[in-house]
């Protein structure tokens, strides 16, 4: 009996489709008659080194940039692979897709001094689409590199060194094979040790050995305990170098035995693991611990500079002006004792200085606290109250480890000067005559014809005085400003002189001693200005060769502030100019190191007004007596740049503020065009400080030899805008 199934609609449709797709294939792919066949055998991969080294070289760098080729006869290279020395392990093969190789091979084998090298076989294979692998190809060579080398710098290390307990030790490495641009080393290994008894700093065999065997205290906490089946083991580890990355320069040292003799070495690793091999006084630092006091510069820019160093209060005896802001700051050097300086703690008008029982949030009264900071957290200043009265500023200033030991006090004992300012303008007279002209027999004029010269100047100071006031007179050599006349006074409160006038006229010539570099160096002439009092400077020999004392047409460059000037001696010298006639780079004066002619070329025959308003200035050239150069005894400002995209120091100072440039005996000279004279005025700064000092005009050469109706012009201007603070 037949049973008959009816497919119909879509699904009996695709069931017979899916009949016919199995019954198909065995239709079509079926073989021919009498055909035999088989698959072919994949062909493996072949590959060849083509640069880098030679098979068995000798003195091959350890660094090797390796080149190879590959090809497959029956596919594509899927990538390729090297190894150096271990061909066992499939870790010990690298993969890339690269046709060569920059690779680093280890030389830390010692042959001699600084040579290292070490035996390598170099291998490469390729792998194809089947991923078969090729035979390697290979190079056997001798790797070869120079050792780095350590410098300690900071403390700098020598025999029979005392420092503290805590310091920071800084060193230097250079690997003069590296690969990298600095010649940084890879890595860098240091040790501290403890020295029992002598040492003989000779013995550098004996050195190096203790330092080879003797524990790293800075691995101390590592215990036997913590070893208890392997003693030799835990002494080996105590041994042991600590190793840092390359970049690591430095290893601070904390609380060390004060009384005990340490030594600390470093060494530097390369990248192909040479280790330094030699340890000498250039890499290692053999010290006692001993806490000393350290060095403290304090300062003001008005008042100098000084240095302490005592744990007892030691006492610097200033003056200020009433209403006059002061802001001391502050460095500290603990060099000495191989440290750092640390925090700082002050306070005025303390009550009891040696206790720190008082506090204060702003340091007035009482302690403000230890801290690290550079300056006053504000300005101060006393009020004309306070006239005739000392008030006491307190400082204290350790190392980094706030051992007490190595604590510095400074006191200082501040007097409020007597500044009244109640007369408005005062001739200082700093000159024994007229300066000389260009000839030995020009006629010298005498002091009395270059004093009328000043007054008739300076008629335009009538138009500012009260009714009956008369000018006041300060003759620094006597009434007569002769070559007989008396040495300098030392007037130690001439800044009560000062303080009398709102404004200072000050003519200054002659070479030799004068009165503006005593008072400039003694720091009346900061003080007064910083109160408020103008000058109107007239200065034959400039501004900072009376300061100098040795800046001379010979000398071989211009002369520039010398660097961390505000923590030197020099401060006192030259605060005045530098903070208050803002003269922050170098200076300049015709010099004959160029040759006689360059000299005349340099020497100044006029001033070219910056301003419309201001007179050009011309050289009267019958007063001056010659007519083959001009005037030599001037200072100009130098830029200090040779680059001319670069804007001059004068020309980005806030508050300077340029008045005429030279104009030299020849045009394009050395010294041409450069500024002559300029006023500095209160900034911004000031302003945000709490500090109004005065205004300031400074004609860097003497007016005697130049036109007097044009110079009378230019006077007159610089009184008008130093008493108003406006040109109009």
């Amino acid at each position: 009996m037949k049973t008959w199934m009816r497919w119909g609609g879509r699904a009996g449709a695709a069931l017979l489709g899916l009949a016919a797709l199995l019954v198909l294939p065995q239709c079509l792919f079926f073989p021919e008659s009498g055909f035999v066949g088989q698959p072919a055998r994949n062909q493996a991969p072949m590959v060849k080194i083509t640069g880098g080294v030679l098979m068995d070289s000798l003195d091959t760098q350890a660094r090797v940039r390796f080149y190879w080729f590959g090809a497959d006869n029956d596919g594509v290279i899927r990538w390729f692979e090297w190894a150096i020395d271990d061909t066992v392990s499939e870790a010990g093969w690298t993969r890339t897709t690269d046709y060569d190789a920059v690779i680093s091979f280890e030389a830390s084998t010692r042959r001699s001094g600084t040579d290292f090298s070490g035996w390598h076989t170099f291998y490469v294979r390729s792998v194809d689409n089947d991923y078969a692998r090729s035979r390697a190809d290979k190079r056997f060579f001798n790797a070869n590199t120079i050792a780095p080398r350590t410098q300690i710098v900071k403390p700098a290390p020598y025999y029979g060194a005392q420092w503290a307990s805590t310091l920071r030790i800084t060193w230097l490495g250079e690997d003069p094979d590296g690969s990298r641009a600095d010649k940084q080393p890879s890595a860098f290994e240091y040790k501290l040790i403890l020295f029992e008894g002598s040492v003989n700093p000779g013995d550098l065999t004996g050195i190096r050995q203790r330092f080879a065997t003797f524990p790293n205290q800075l691995l101390d906490s590592l215990r036997v305990q913590d070893y208890p089946d392997d003693p030799a083991y835990f002494a080996a580890a105590r041994r042991a170098w600590i190793r840092v990355p390359g970049a690591v320069n430095y290893r601070w040292l904390r609380n060390l035995t004060p009384g005990r003799k340490y030594g600390f070495a470093v060494r530097a690793i390369d990248e192909s693991g040479a280790v330094e091999p030699e340890l000498g006084w250039h890499n290692w630092a053999i010290f006692d611990v001993q806490d000393r006091v350290i060095d403290v510069f304090l300062s003001e820019p008005s008042l100098g500079v000084r240095r302490f160093k005592s744990s007892v209060y030691d006492t610097w005896e200033v003056s200020v002006a009433p209403e006059q802001r002061i802001r001391f700051r502050w460095v500290g050097d603990a060099s000495g004792s191989g440290t750092e300086a640390g925090p700082c703690n002050y306070g005025l008008n303390i009550p009891e200085p040696d206790e720190e029982i008082d506090k204060s949030v702003d340091g007035i009264g009482g302690w403000i606290g230890w801290a690290a900071r550079t300056q006053m957290v504000q300005s101060i200043a006393f009020p004309r109250a306070d006239e005739g009265m000392t008030h006491n500023f307190y400082f204290k200033m350790r190392a980094v480890s706030m051992m007490q030991e190595t604590e510095t006090k400074c006191h200082v004992a501040i007097t409020v000067s007597r500044l009244s300012f109640n007369r408005r303008f005062l001739f200082v007279d700093d000159q024994r005559r007229a300066p000389r002209g260009c000839l030995f027999n020009t006629p010298k004029p005498d002091d009395g014809q270059s004093d009328a010269l000043l007054v008739r100047l300076m008629n335009g100071v009538a138009d500012y005085l009260p009714a009956g006031e008369q000018p006041g007179v300060y003759e620094a050599y006597g009434p007569r400003d002769e070559s007989s006349s008396p040495a300098l006074p030392q007037n130690q409160d001439f800044l009560s002189v000062l303080g009398t006038y709102q404004t200072v006229i000050w003519d200054m010539g002659t070479t030799g001693a004068n009165l503006y570099s005593i008072v400039a160096e003694r720091g009346d002439l900061s003080r007064y200005r910083g109160a408020g009092g103008n000058l109107l400077m007239l200065m034959d020999q400039g501004t900072i060769g009376p300061l100098v004392k040795n800046f001379q047409p010979g000398d071989p460059d211009p002369y520039c502030p010398a660097t961390g000037l505000a923590t030197t001696s020099l401060w006192n010298v030259f605060s005045f100019p530098y903070v208050h006639l803002w003269l922050r780079g170098c200076v300049d004066m015709p010099r004959n190191i160029y040759g006689d002619l360059a000299y005349r070329r340099m020497s100044m025959i006029g001033a070219k007004a910056e301003k419309s308003l201001y007179p050009d200035l011309y050289l009267d050239w019958s007063r001056w007596g010659c007519t083959n150069q001009g005037v030599w005894h001037y200072e100009a400002l130098w830029p200090g740049t040779v680059d001319p995209t670069e804007i001059p120091w004068y020309e980005r100072e806030a508050g300077l503020e340029i008045l005429y440039r030279v104009r030299t005996f020849q045009s394009g000279s050395r010294l041409h065009d450069l500024p002559v004279a300029w006023r500095t005025f209160p900034t911004r700064e000031d302003s945000l400080a709490g500090v109004s000092p005065g205004r300031a005009v400074v004609f860097n050469f003497h007016p005697w030899f130049f036109d007097e109706p044009s110079m009378t012009g230019a006077a007159t201007l610089a009184l008008r805008w130093l008493v108003t603070g406006s040109d109009l």
